[in-house]
């Protein structure tokens, strides 16, 4: 979960699977999120997660009923329009660390000797 200047983010859940596709993702998202609907009223307003596509879609279908490129969407409009999000979705944040570490993975994919 997201924190504050003071606090930083609290880990929440951690899980490995057998699998890694957005089925097995989304089943247990799917009852993590009943669980925390249980002894939670309030919905969480960030999650902060790793570069993972698969992980995103996941988080998008469980936590915001909306496909990652509906989202992907909404969350454009919403910035070009200069909108404060006043609804209830929940923003999924990418960890920056991981965002440039794929990044950097991808360009020595491409030019492994720095060069074309």
């Amino acid at each position: 979960m997201p924190g504050n200047i003071d606090v930083g983010p609290l880990l929440v859940v951690e899980f490995l699977l057998s699998k890694h596709d957005i089925t097995a993702i989304k089943h247990f998202l799917d009852i993590f999120n009943d669980k925390l609907k249980k002894i939670m009223t309030k919905k969480i307003k960030k999650v902060e997660i790793d570069f993972n596509v698969i992980l995103i879609q996941s988080l998008c279908k469980v936590i915001n009923a909306i496909n990652l490129s509906n989202y992907s969407q909404y969350m454009y409009e919403k910035y070009e329009q200069k909108i404060v999000m006043i609804e209830n979705v929940t923003i999924i944040h990418v960890c920056s660390s991981h965002f440039i570490k794929t990044i950097i993975q991808t360009i020595k994919k491409y030019y492994p000797n720095g060069k074309k």
